[in-house]
């Protein structure tokens, strides 16, 4: 549960299902073997599921996919699975900050990206690449900060021994 933006994703879809006769169930996926969680799933209780901060490696999606509706906060990790996405435009968002720094002057441009499992961290780094592309300028060094702040801390420290120079 990484995931800086977990809480807000929880409170806000706890806050809508308030207004209807849905009960939030919330189940994290890495604590329950995956034959446990879908026996719940498909037990009856369950009308849907909403799958946030998933990685490549889950493999159970597609299984869940066949037995009720679901939606992906972020772009789907699997390919192929029959489901609804709520995305933001990742590529876009890391491009304009990037180019934010490109325009005050920064050169020697880094990023700490979240986990490579994820397509959001995958996007996000490939947003940076291509506004220091279009800059002309080379890519600093890219650490995994895993979106937690301790995993940021610790990816600032790495960023600045393999480069004190960045900007």
């Amino acid at each position: 549960l990484g995931d800086v933006y977990f809480a807000s994703i929880v409170a806000g879809i706890a806050s809508r299902l308030e207004q209807s006769d849905y009960v939030l169930s919330l189940m994290v996926a890495s604590q329950a073997p995956e034959g446990k969680m879908l026996r719940y799933l498909a037990g009856g209780a369950v009308d849907g599921v909403v799958v946030v901060s998933h990685h490549t490696s889950n493999h159970s999606l597609r299984q869940i996919g066949d037995l009720m509706p679901m939606v992906f906060g972020g772009r789907s990790a699997i390919p192929g699975v029959d489901a609804y996405v709520v995305d933001v435009n990742n590529v876009d968002g890391a491009g304009k900050a990037t180019q934010r720094l490109i325009d005050r002057g920064c050169k020697n441009v880094a990023t700490i990206s979240g986990p490579l499992s994820m397509h959001s961290s995958l996007d996000r780094v490939e947003g940076w690449r291509r506004a220091l592309h279009d800059a002309g300028l080379q890519p600093g060094p890219v650490v995994d900060g895993d979106y937690s702040m301790l995993g940021g801390a610790r990816a600032m420290r790495e960023l600045l021994a393999i480069d004190p120079e960045i900007d």
